[in-house]
């Protein structure tokens, strides 16, 4: 005998259309899952991509204090199969960066929600979190990689723009896509105050 353990929906063009997958166990078994670690991440970024018909939510990054890494590689998505989690480790480099980049105290400050310019038909929104010992920190970019509004409604501290260059830098070397300088966003081409 067969029971559901686990269901996966992911809903098109505003419901229209969902996909849902099931995974089994027979029952009397014993449902196993292999983790990649098993302490709290250092950081955690879900991305939500909207689009004039559609949105899909995925891990944009997941970086653990032993330098291991986790995201979804939404260049390749294939809806008739469970979201793949891609792991690989962190450089050296890149994880001194974070580590000393969160554990500044103008980032313990940041929170609420930052707004990068408005896109044409689409919009990129990061949840971002970061674990601490007295609560979780949550912070939200909307549109980071857009660039940024010369007149912002809530003004960015340097902080939270330094913090989405390191993101968008780490998750840019796991992926092996090593964006081109012009791709950047104009606000990780120069360094910040925060990062001097």
């Amino acid at each position: 005998m067969l029971k559901v353990f686990k269901v996966l929906c992911i809903c098109l063009s505003s419901a229209s259309l969902c996909v849902c997958f099931f995974s089994f166990v027979a029952s009397g078994q014993q449902e196993t899952t292999t983790l990649a670690t098993t302490s709290s991440p250092l950081i955690e970024v879900i991305a939500t991509d909207y689009q004039v018909e559609s949105s899909y939510k995925f891990l944009f990054l997941r970086v653990f204090p032993d330098g291991k890494a986790e995201y979804n590689d939404i260049r390749r998505v294939d809806l008739t199969r469970r979201p793949v989690i891609l792991r690989k480790t962190v450089s050296a480099e890149d994880m001194s960066q974070l580590a000393t980049l969160i554990s500044e105290t103008g980032v313990r400050k940041l929170d609420g929600v930052y707004r990068g310019n408005i896109g044409k038909d689409t919009s990129l929104k990061w949840d971002i979190t970061l674990p601490r010992v007295e609560e979780k920190q949550k912070i939200t970019w909307f549109n980071f990689t857009y660039g940024l509004d010369e007149k912002p409604k809530r003004p960015i501290p340097n902080e939270a723009i330094e913090l989405g260059c390191v993101i968008l830098k780490i998750s840019d070397h796991l992926r092996g896509s090593l964006m081109e300088p012009e791709w950047l966003p104009d606000q990780c081409k120069k360094p910040t105050p925060a990062s001097q």
